[in-house]
Parts: structure tokens; C-alpha cells; sequence
């Protein structure tokens, strides 16, 4: 049974798909390098793959760049500094 983080699957059209890390390159389009997966259970960290992949194959995850919490600490900064400047 194959395992991912349920992070690296994308819902695109209702079809689920996922990019492998060897696909990912400076010039290629990352939605262009999806591979579509059949899954099974999750519990809501990690889900089984069907089809879709190979043992070995290595997904690429996103990152997060910024946490929820930066994310609005930046948006208070910004419109903090709006509001001075009226």
C-alpha cells in the first residue's frame, strides 16, 4: 500500500493528481506535469494511492511560506501603515 502526505494531492476538475518531484523543473509547468491518482482512505494526514504511482516515486509537497498567524500579522502591519498615512 502506497502512503502520501494529503498536502501533495490536487483536486483539479474533481480529479485528483499529484507532481512528482523529478518532474518539477524550472521550465516545465507544474500543472502541465500532474499525474493523476486513484486514493483510498485518509486520515487526514496522510492518504493511500490506489493508482496512479509507483513505490519509489517521490511526490513534491507544497511549502508554505508563511503561516496563517504571519499572514495576518502582515496584513495588520499593512493596513496599520494605510491608516497612518490618511
Amino acid at each position: 500500500m502506497l502512503v502520501i502526505p494529503s498536502e501533495a494531492i490536487q483536486i483539479i476538475n474533481g480529479e485528483k493528481y499529484v507532481v512528482l518531484e523529478s518532474d518539477l523543473s524550472e521550465e516545465q509547468d507544474a500543472v502541465a506535469a500532474t499525474h493523476k491518482v486513484t486514493t483510498g482512505i485518509t486520515d487526514g494526514v496522510n492518504i493511500e494511492i490506489k493508482s496512479g504511482l509507483a513505490e519509489g516515486d517521490r511526490v513534491a509537497v507544497p511549502q508554505v511560506k508563511e503561516s496563517v498567524e504571519d499572514q495576518m500579522m502582515n496584513f495588520r502591519k499593512a493596513e496599520n501603515s494605510s491608516s497612518a498615512s490618511e
